[in-house]
């Protein structure tokens, strides 16, 4: 398919900047999620990437040229939207069929093309239907089929299943995979959703206020983040301020000292740990440190336990084989050195 590579690509609105001189790489055939919350510039870089906005400065090359200076539609890029933007007066075949049509393609092509891009969504059968008369997820497919059946270049997905239920967005985004696999095109999808990007993605961009803060692998940011925004905004983090008083050692306010896996790090630091490498310590394991339970949540297949330390400072710890309790009793935690990372403050 091919290779998209933004260098320097900055957008300002007025006095605010959106996207800040970022540099990003996406392989031929990879998906890869700009991941973020809202006024991250996550959608501004997807317009910017479909032509729908020009950049202050950068560039934006496919296969090495340059296609910002070219307007949206001969940029040869497939868009699914957030609000579908299906035409209402055209039924599901016509709507599929729109980009051919302006292509002026035979009709005959046009009528297998369609075919082919029903059948790949699982909505053949559908063809006479009104978008009126579809299900949200179907109306959704029909859109994902609308940006594949002029097979283009790349794939832009914006927040394509933010307007679905959970069980439905579960089962599109596993769809949506399947078939971005199939066909081997390169796609950047937008979200805010960290579950959707974790579950889909072959490495995810972290974007905060117009700035690439981590590209990597889901596996890569979820345990392995660069700095504390990441660890934050990618799953839940237990962050405890510390300072280091040896080698690979650090204190934490609670007086509690714990080890991580590094010799070496900065005087003063966060210790980051994910909730669910937290246990209560039945043996001396790891590190130990003192804390009270102060409430504990029934999540169905995992028990959530928020724990307070010894100077006031909240923990929280995840998993299904939490031990019992209601709250109050002091408890030691534990949880494995090698699941100890360290950020700068």
């Amino acid at each position: 398919m091919a290779e998209l590579r933004l260098a320097n690509l900055t957008k300002r609105f007025g006095d605010a900047v959106a996207v800040d001189a970022l540099e990003l790489i996406i392989r031929d055939g990879e998906l890869t999620t700009l991941l973020g919350p809202s006024g991250s510039g996550k959608t501004t870089v997807l317009r910017l990437i479909a032509g729908f906005l020009s950049p202050d400065s950068g560039t934006i090359a496919v296969d090495g040229r340059d296609i910002a200076p070219l307007p949206p539609e001969q940029r040869d890029i497939g868009m699914v939207f957030q609000s579908y933007a299906l035409f209402p007066h055209r039924n599901v075949f016509r709507n599929v069929a729109f980009g051919l049509e302006r292509r002026k393609l035979p009709r005959s092509e046009i009528e297998s093309k369609v075919a082919r891009a029903l059948a790949m969504v699982r909505l053949d059968g559908l063809e006479r239907r009104a978008p009126s008369e579809l299900s949200g997820g179907q109306q959704q497919r029909v859109a994902l089929a609308r940006a594949l059946v002029i097979e283009p270049t790349l794939l832009l997905l914006d927040e394509p299943l933010s307007n679905l239920d959970a069980a439905l967005r579960t089962e599109l985004r596993l769809e949506i995979r399947r078939i971005q696999r199939e066909l081997g095109i390169t796609t950047v999808l937008v979200t805010h959703d960290q579950e959707e990007a974790l579950s889909v993605s072959d490495r995810i961009a972290v974007l905060h206020r117009g700035r690439l803060q981590q590209l990597g692998t889901p596996d890569a940011l979820y345990n392995e983040p660069r700095n504390r925004f990441v660890a934050e905004f990618v799953g839940k983090m237990n962050l405890l301020p510390a300072s280091r008083v040896g080698s690979g050692t650090y204190r934490l306010a609670s007086g509690d000292e714990v080890r991580t896996a590094r010799d070496e790090g900065p005087a003063e630091a966060l210790i980051a740990v994910r909730p669910e490498v937290v246990r209560i310590a039945v043996e001396s394991r790891g590190n130990l440190v003192r804390a009270t339970i102060a409430s504990r949540v029934f999540l169905g297949e995992l028990t959530e336990i928020r724990l307070t330390l010894e100077d006031g400072t909240s923990m929280l710890a995840r998993g299904s084989d939490l031990a019992p309790g209601t709250g109050g009793e002091p408890v030691t935690l534990t949880w494995p050195i090698d699941a100890t990372q360290l950020l700068e403050l």
